[in-house]
């Protein structure tokens, strides 16, 4: 029965995400700066005003994975991939902090607590890339990750239904911006350039960094 009513859940979860994906397809980018911080945050809205469906997925589950918060900035430079495929979470953390970039992954599951779905089995490594950090980030910043739109920007991005229950939600954290962005299974959408870069930079990551997505487990 726990499962009958954690998948219906999950398939809600889903439905919930694309049509929010596809609502906020017009006004999709504001710019809010914080007094506090004095950060920049890029954050989409959909077109009645209302909150972005990955950005509060990524609250919840950051603090219920124990990470840390990005939207109030970070010193130096913070990029933080989510990829979400049925059940499991993974998270890719790649920070540089006073010149030195690091790296670690986190893998989890999706469960249902208390009517509430919630990250389990938390597993945190380390992680380098194979060629360098010099030789990666040059990659990794050549495939525009600091710079693409989120998907609901795209034209006709989401007329072409999702299937596998997956998405990747990208974090970027400076010292004074904050932005993120979605794009809903980016393999199935390779027809358009900014979905390729998607797909090109988690290839990137998996191969440089040993990871392997989970629906390919």
């Amino acid at each position: 029965m726990k499962k009958i009513q954690f998948l219906v859940i999950i398939i809600q979860f889903c439905i919930f995400f694309l049509i929010n994906s596809c609502i906020h397809r017009e006004k999709s980018v504001i710019l809010n700066k914080s007094d506090k911080q004095e950060v920049i945050k890029i954050i989409p809205k959909n077109k009645y005003g209302g909150s972005y469906f990955p950005y509060e997925l990524v609250k919840k589950t950051t603090k219920r994975a124990g990470l840390n918060f990005l939207d109030n900035g970070y010193d130096s430079v913070f990029i933080r991939l989510w990829y979400v495929y049925r059940f499991s979470l993974q998270v890719v953390d790649l920070k540089k902090n006073q010149g030195v970039w690091k790296a670690e992954s986190h893998n989890m599951q999706l469960d249902l607590i208390n009517d509430t779905i919630q990250p389990v089995n938390i597993k945190s490594n380390p992680a380098f890339p194979k060629s360098g950090w010099e030789s990666f980030t040059s990659k990794l910043f050549s495939l525009n990750i600091l710079n693409l739109p989120d998907d609901s920007e795209i034209k006709d991005y989401h007329l072409n239904n999702a299937t596998d229950a997956s998405f990747i939600t990208v974090e970027i954290a400076t010292i004074n911006k904050y932005k993120i962005y979605s794009y809903t299974e980016p393999y199935v959408h390779l027809e358009f350039l900014e979905a390729r870069s998607m797909e090109n930079i988690i290839k990137l990551i998996d191969e440089e960094l040993g990871l392997k997505r989970a629906e390919k487990l």
